[in-house]
């Protein structure tokens, strides 16, 4: 099997995550105003594998009986949420060893039996399809990307590319998507089959990487690159930050939603908090060292427990990593109450939770692995 590699999905981005050449004494992430809590006052709990050893894991998401991996070039793969550590994974498709694709990225189900799949895929050039949809369990796949175009593309034409999906669960057949090659957020209200751009405004040189969905007020989407929000459903949009030294950039990794208004913001430098529906951020986390953050994620069983996904790694002289560890800081009222640590790996995009309180870690080339501690919150 061929592994879709960090380096190669990281390098067709316009921002690329600076090689640390040596690794300096390891801490653990703090609040700015705090001292620092040491890994070892709070022993890991360690993590457990789910399987897909070798791959490379881009998204998990799950629907009423089964979870969905989305292992770029090597596919789209599932299994029985009920059978997960005891099952093989059953191989949906997908797979594509040509230049010009990085393969599936993410993957929205609809139907009570999963009637509909359908497939993000990040490409490099317009001949490959960015949306597939399936609907006989994954036996064959059928191009659904029409109107995935933008008038403020980066890369000339590269207009068939989509990377993340968001599923409006309030209302039926109401799908979100972006691409990290321009700015545009695109919605279907047909399960993925029809596509257009929402009004959201574009700004060149201004990237999507996500699209969330608020839980507790659905008609609140936000967006980012540039943090965008609609409070209407997708209808309209404004933007929200006008960025400061507590908030110094564009490049925001991932998103989560506590109590009403309450929102943090993944940027690899530090975790940003907003108690008032974006209007205002202040400084939730910084990492120390060489520690580089890449998703945050609110517990939603609990708003006071918040988990950030960190990673660290270095090169050799030649670039190839010769280190690497994956971290999870768990915070509780603000404070942070633990560290868990994974050797050996890197992840790959958002921590996930699934079946309400099982935390999720996609890795680059080492699969799925759950925090065993995760299902006892």
């Amino acid at each position: 099997m061929t592994s879709n590699s960090r380096s190669e999905f990281w390098h067709s981005r316009t921002i690329i995550i600076t090689l640390i050449v040596t690794v300096v004494a390891l801490t653990s992430c703090h609040q700015p105003s705090e001292p620092v809590v040491s890994a070892t006052t709070s022993p890991s709990t360690g993590f457990v594998s789910l399987g897909l050893s070798g791959y490379s894991v881009y998204s998990v998401r799950e629907s009423k009986n089964y979870l969905y991996a989305c292992t770029g070039k090597d596919g789209l793969l599932r299994i029985k949420k009920s059978t997960i550590g005891k099952a093989h994974w059953e191989y949906l498709g997908l797979k594509d060893n040509h230049s010009g694709t990085y393969g599936v990225m993410d993957v929205a189900v609809f139907g009570e039996s999963d009637s509909i799949i359908v497939a993000g895929i990040m490409n490099s050039d317009t001949l490959h399809c960015g949306i597939k949809v399936s609907y006989d369990q994954g036996l064959s796949w059928i191009c659904s990307d029409s109107n995935i175009t933008s008038n403020d593309i980066v890369f000339g034409d590269r207009v068939r590319s989509i990377g993340y999906f968001a599923r409006d669960y309030s209302t039926n057949g109401v799908l979100f998507s972006v691409s990290d090659d321009n700015s545009a957020v695109f919605w279907s209200h047909d399960s993925g089959i029809h596509w257009a751009r929402t009004n959201n405004t574009s700004l060149t040189f201004s990237f999507m990487d996500w699209v969330e969905i608020e839980p507790k007020r659905p008609d609140h989407v936000w967006a980012g690159g540039r943090l965008q929000r609609s409070t209407n459903g997708g209808n309209d949009w404004r933007f929200l930050n006008n960025y400061s030294d507590i908030f110094p950039d564009s490049v925001m990794w991932a998103i989560s939603f506590g109590n009403i208004g309450e929102i943090y913001i993944c940027q690899t430098s530090r975790i940003v908090y907003s108690n008032d529906d974006g209007q205002a951020f202040k400084l939730f986390c910084l990492p120390d060292s060489a520690v580089r953050f890449s998703s945050v994620l609110v517990d939603p069983e609990n708003a006071s427990r918040v988990f950030v996904q960190g990673h660290l790694y270095s090169v050799d002289a030649k670039h190839n990593i010769n280190f690497k560890q994956t971290r999870i800081y768990e915070y509780f009222d603000g404070h942070l109450s633990k560290v868990d640590t994974l050797k050996d790996a890197l992840p790959l995009m958002h921590l996930r939770v699934i079946q309400g309180t099982r935390l999720i870690v996609c890795t680059d080339g080492n699969g799925l692995f759950e925090l065993s501690s995760s299902s006892n919150y």
